[in-house]
C-alpha cells in the first residue's frame, strides 16, 4: 500500500543517514588519531625546548666562570707588569735580564690564554643568541584582537565531554535570542565540525570566541552537525555594516 511504501522510504533514508553517520565518524577518529600524534610530537618538542632552556643555564655558568677567569689573568698580567717596569728601571742585572726574559714569556703565555677565554666568551654568547631565537620561535604567538567595529554573533560555546565519540570539539552552548547567529540557523548542542575551512579539533576555546565575533561586510562559514536527526550543515553568516 502507499502507507507501507512511504514507510519503507522513510526506512532507507534512516538507514543512509545512518550509513553516512557511521562514515563521518570513522573519519573523525582517524582524524584524532592523527592529532594524538601531533600531540606527541608537540609534547616531544616542548621536551627539546626544556632541554634547551637548562642548556641556557649551563651557558650562563660557563660565561660566568670564564669571565671571572678572564679577570684574574688580567689582575695576573698587570701585576707582572708591574714587576718588568721595575726590572727596567732599576737597571737590571744579568740575572735580573734572565728573570725579565722568563716574566716577558709568561706575559706572553698568559696573553694567549686570555684570548683563548675570549673566543670562548663569545662562542657562549653566540649559543646563547640562537638558544633565545629558538625560543622566540617556539613561544606562541598572540592572537590578533578583533576590531572594535566587530559584533558578537551571540554563541557561547562549551567543549563536549571526554566521552563523546566527537571528544575533543567543542559545541554550542547556547544562542543569544535575536542575534545574527540565531537568525541565520545555528542552534543549541550543535557541534562545530569547522569554521572558515579550519577543522574543529584544532580550535580551543580563545579561538571560538575570537571567530564568534565578524567584522562589518565579513562573511563566515560555519559547518556543524546537528544531533538528533539534523545531520551536517554548513551555514553562512555575513555581517553587513
Amino acid at each position: 500500500t502507499s502507507g507501507d511504501s512511504q514507510q519503507q522510504r522513510s526506512e532507507k533514508d534512516t538507514m543512509s543517514e545512518e550509513a553516512e553517520l557511521d562514515n563521518n565518524i570513522t573519519k573523525i577518529r582517524a582524524e584524532c588519531e592523527e592529532l594524538e600524534k601531533k600531540l606527541r610530537d608537540s609534547r616531544d618538542d616542548l621536551e627539546k625546548i626544556r632541554a634547551s632552556r637548562n642548556d641556557a643555564d649551563s651557558i650562563k655558568w660557563r660565561v660566568d666562570s670564564s669571565e671571572r677567569e678572564l679577570q684574574n689573568k688580567e689582575d695576573e698580567l698587570k701585576e707582572k707588569t708591574k714587576r718588568l717596569e721595575v726590572l727596567k728601571s732599576s737597571g737590571a742585572t744579568s740575572g735580573d735580564s734572565q728573570q725579565a726574559s722568563d716574566l716577558k714569556k709568561k706575559i706572553a703565555d698568559v696573553d694567549t690564554q686570555i684570548a683563548d677565554i675570549k673566543k670562548k666568551i663569545d662562542e657562549a654568547e653566540a649559543d646563547a643568541k640562537k638558544l633565545e631565537a629558538l625560543k622566540s620561535r617556539a613561544t606562541p604567538s598572540t592572537p590578533t584582537a578583533p576590531s572594535l567595529t566587530a559584533i558578537d554573533l551571540g554563541l557561547r560555546f562549551q567543549p563536549l565531554a571526554s566521552d563523546h565519540v566527537l571528544a575533543g570539539r567543542f559545541y554550542v552552548e547556547s544562542v543569544a535570542p535575536g542575534s545574527l547567529a540565531s537568525s541565520k540557523g545555528i542552534q543549541e548542542h550543535d557541534i562545530v565540525m569547522k569554521i572558515d575551512g579550519q577543522d574543529g579539533s584544532e580550535l580551543n576555546a580563545g579561538d571560538l570566541n575570537a571567530k564568534a565575533k565578524l567584522n562589518p561586510g565579513a562573511t563566515s562559514r560555519f559547518e556543524v552537525y546537528r544531533p538528533r536527526g539534523g545531520g551536517f550543515l554548513k551555514l553562512d553568516i555575513t555581517f553587513t555594516a
